[in-house]
């Protein structure tokens, strides 16, 4: 008996398949990866924001805001890393753990803490740097114009 050989568009189709599998397995891998590293992130923040005697009230808190478009109001939801006291001062806490997106002059983060500043009814913004081990106290003047 001969055996006759495996046409291409089997072994094509063969192929496709088995990458597709790899990348969905490549892409689990590196969400659950980022996951786990934010969780540490989000622990190393706690720490840090106690030795520096604030206490974490919530966690992944979230508070509506409120926007006009063409006179309608449209809510919307934020949700904050933490919300955090010292003495009879709630701030909002935001973690970042990459060195750029930490700095308190990335646009994205600049807008996200501008944000939770006009959403959350707190005391102030906290930015925390848990990979430097920094807390930064971000303030938004009115009208600032420099």
């Amino acid at each position: 008996m001969v055996s006759e050989p495996i046409p291409a568009a089997c072994l094509l189709a063969l192929g496709l398949v088995l990458g597709l599998l790899m990348a969905r397995a490549r892409i689990r891998y590196r969400a659950a990866r980022s996951r786990e590293m934010g969780r540490r992130g989000q622990d190393r923040a706690v720490r840090i924001l106690a030795r520096a005697g604030y206490r974490v009230v919530g966690a992944e808190v979230v508070a509506n805001g409120l926007i006009r478009v063409d006179g309608k109001e449209v809510t919307y939801r934020v949700r904050a890393d933490f919300i955090v006291r010292r003495w009879f001062r709630r701030y909002v806490a935001e973690v970042k753990g990459g060195a750029e997106s930490a700095a308190p002059g990335n646009r994205a983060t600049r807008r996200q803490l501008m944000e939770y500043a006009r959403v959350f009814k707190v005391s102030g913004v906290l930015l925390v740097d848990a990979s430097a081990g920094r807390i930064h106290r971000v303030e938004f003047p009115q009208g600032s114009t420099r």
